[in-house]
């Protein structure tokens, strides 16, 4: 049987794409000081920052060149019957569990929301990817509070210090109104409610969240639901599920 290194030797695929495949920071620098533009270049349709995802070295290098304007990128080539589970960057590095990418890629500013299709292996998210996942978007919300006190003068009554979850669509179609420009990594759907409104995000990780900051845990959605009335998709048909956590984590929330 052929090891990685071989198969890569044979395969014809370009330089940019070989040093990330065979893990190669020197190779990687070599083909970005030949041709800064290699970054850009897609490998059989997939970017380079999709490749290097689970490799913190070379997407930390990759984030430093023109690819940073990849950084949301998610088409995977498939045949228009295929069904596709996205490949963005972020969600292929919470997928492997690979901490570091997850940092590079929030501080680098990539969107992220909770969506079914992408999050189909929610119950596998690790305690620690969603701590370092926590963090950043606490972060995120109380960026986007400042932005509305300093810029707009409203919420004034609100520590800058707050995440301000429970009010963040409010404050994002507000400053969006207002026309005043933020990174789209702050912009937070219209029908956001909570984190805890998401039933993407499995009922155990909700303490990890309430320890970053996401104190909003009796707020009510839209349809005046609370988090705690919200169907999960740990108790999906086909998902596997244990009444054990799950059930001591609703009580906490209720309480």
């Amino acid at each position: 049987m052929m090891h990685l290194e071989e198969l890569i030797s044979v395969m014809e695929i370009p330089p940019i794409a070989r040093s990330i495949l065979s893990r190669s920071l020197p190779e990687l620098d070599r083909c970005i000081l030949h041709d800064p533009m290699a970054p850009m270049r897609r490998v059989m349709g997939i970017a380079t920052l999709q490749i290097s995802a689970t490799w913190p070295q070379g997407l930390r290098r990759l984030l430093a060149t023109e690819a940073r304007s990849l950084l949301n990128v998610s088409e995977f080539p498939a045949s228009e019957n295929d069904y596709c589970t996205d490949l963005s960057p972020i969600y292929t590095a919470l997928k492997e569990d690979c901490l570091e990418s997850v940092g590079l890629l929030m501080n680098a500013g990539c969107q992220f929301c909770f969506d079914w299709e992408r999050w189909e292996y929610t119950p596998d998210l690790s305690h620690e990817c969603a701590a370092v996942l926590a963090s950043h978007l606490a972060k995120r919300r109380q960026a986007l509070l400042r932005i509305a006190q300093r810029r707009l003068g409203i919420y004034l009554s609100y520590s800058p210090l707050d995440v301000a979850d429970g009010i963040a669509a409010q404050l994002s179609s507000t400053i969006w109104n207002a026309r005043i420009p933020i990174s789209p990594c702050l912009i937070v759907e219209p029908d956001y409610a909570t984190i805890y409104h998401k039933h993407q995000l499995p009922i155990k990780l909700f303490p990890i969240f309430f320890e970053k900051g996401f104190w909003h845990t009796k707020s009510h959605d839209n349809m005046g639901l609370t988090p705690v009335m919200v169907w999960r998709a740990p108790f999906w048909p086909g998902k596997q599920f244990s009444l054990g956590q799950p059930s001591e984590t609703l009580t906490w929330l209720n309480n």
